[in-house]
């Protein structure tokens, strides 16, 4: 059960940061996910995650949605974007999501 500072931190990320709604059944199937697998990098835009495509690039507004048939507007919450940015960087530390969002800022 979410507490009352989970909620207000996920609608502040909803409202301020993430362009899609927050799907509450992708949230709980991206935590399970991120429990019995590593990230594997494909590309700057996408990494794979059990039988799972997950869109990567454009942090923090739309990243961590299912891209396993295409583009999917449905977000995890705030807090498990914040999850999956560190266990992203844990299974592929040569190649983050930070390190792509420097790259691209410098270029800019």
């Amino acid at each position: 059960m979410h507490t009352l500072l989970e909620n207000i931190i996920n609608k502040i990320g909803q409202w301020f940061i993430q362009i899609y709604p927050i799907s509450m059944e992708w949230d709980r199937k991206l935590n399970i996910l991120m429990d019995n697998h590593s990230f594997e990098y494909i590309n700057q835009y996408t990494a794979k995650l059990g039988d799972y495509v997950i869109w990567i690039n454009g942090h923090s507004y739309a990243s961590f949605s299912d891209y396993t048939h295409g583009e999917s507007k449905l977000l995890p919450t705030y807090k498990t974007v914040l999850r999956a940015i560190d266990k992203l960087d844990y299974d592929c530390p040569k190649k983050t999501i930070r390190e792509n969002r420097v790259k691209s800022s410098v270029s800019n």
